[in-house]
């Protein structure tokens, strides 16, 4: 199972992914010689590839064989992943229904690294657009889907979260202040959606509200996001039913059976 390596890739760090797809792929507990063998490598070698892994969680040694098989750690990984592929899959046909029914753009953000990212979006057909980039991070104390998100976290992460976090201004109406954004946090869950009122980008408003999973844990945030003039005032309590609607159906599909709000 030799194979030629990319002379950029580290060698170390090539071999143990190897090590985990074999271990990952096996129906059963495999040893070191065997490993040794497929990777046509010294013992010395994947004992040392294995401490490596075990220590991390990677892989599993079971006590009386001395083998070696998948570990939880890799596994959690892979589960995370299928759960944000399996998140982009189910929320696509909802991005497009918000965005035909408000002709705003659509944002979808969940929890990576401890950071809030934007995953998923969908473009409005207006002329005058709010673009925003995937993968771009969304500042929880003044985007609407970044405090929908945080209101939903229980209160210890949501210190957690904020505590190495700073409230930088964006515009003069961005909360700076820690017990005003908590009690501003406090009022979002109360009413089930959060409002970005130019609060990140002076001209634009947002409303968003919380995507929940079957265990009623927040997984992701759904919301629009338009010039202020098209999101007026007097308009948002028709916007925010329609956002909720979304937001409480795209719960469902993942198995919510309670109310957002």
């Amino acid at each position: 199972m030799a194979k030629t390596r990319d002379p950029k890739s580290i060698q170390s760090l090539d071999r143990g992914l190897e090590v985990l797809e074999i271990l990952g792929n096996s129906d059963g507990l495999t040893g070191v010689t065997e490993l040794a063998n497929m990777l046509d490598v010294d013992k010395a070698t994947i004992y040392r590839t294995l401490f490596t892994l075990r220590s991390r969680g990677y892989v599993d040694q079971d006590e009386e064989t001395r083998k070696y098989e998948i570990g939880l750690k890799a596994i959690e990984l892979g589960q995370k992943a299928l759960r944000k592929l399996d998140l982009r899959t189910k929320v696509k046909p909802f991005l497009r229904e918000l965005a035909r029914a408000t002709g705003e753009t659509v944002l979808l953000v969940t929890l990576i690294n401890d950071k809030l990212v934007y995953i998923d979006k969908e473009e409005s057909s207006a002329l005058l657009t709010i673009s925003t980039q995937i993968g771009k991070e969304a500042a929880p104390h003044c985007t609407a889907t970044g405090k929908a998100f945080l209101a939903y976290l229980p209160d210890e992460k949501i210190d957690r979260f904020l505590s190495n976090f700073e409230l930088r201004p964006h515009t003069a109406k961005t909360i700076v202040t820690l017990p005003e954004l908590k009690a501003h946090l406090r009022m979002v869950r109360e009413q089930g959606y959060a409002l970005d009122d130019e609060e990140y980008y002076t001209g634009v408003r947002c409303i968003a509200a919380p995507v929940l999973n079957h265990l009623g844990n927040v997984v992701a945030s759904i919301g629009i996001s338009g010039p202020a003039e098209r999101l007026a005032l007097d308009r948002i309590e028709e916007y925010k039913r329609v956002v909720l609607e979304t937001a409480s159906k795209l719960s469902q599909s993942l198995g919510y059976s309670g109310k957002i709000v």
